[in-house]
């Protein structure tokens, strides 16, 4: 889409929430016109408080392989201990 830098005003939560919106309109946009019976994506932002003590926003997203989290600012799968997990306070669906 273009962002090359990050900017401080677009915090995690913006960015957790703009990955789950736009995934759900891509999803929507390539199956419109095939005859797959799921309606949305199972995903959404999930909150929880890092190693470090501070709460993050990530995506959480239900597949094949189970439940993954997902870092929004970089695409990229990630791993939450178990801990981490437990520390969830927040997930949207």
């Amino acid at each position: 889409m273009g962002i090359s830098r990050w900017n401080k005003q677009f915090d995690c939560n913006r960015f957790a929430d703009a990955y789950t919106g736009l995934a759900q309109i891509e999803f929507y946009r390539e199956t419109y016109h095939n005859s797959t019976k799921a309606q949305a994506l199972a995903i959404g932002p999930y909150w929880y408080v890092t190693r470090n003590g501070k709460s993050h926003a990530i995506v959480q997203a239900f597949t094949e392989r189970g439940r993954v989290f997902i870092e929004p600012q970089s695409g990229m799968e990630i791993t939450l201990t178990t801990k981490e997990q437990g520390s969830s306070f927040l997930q949207v669906f």
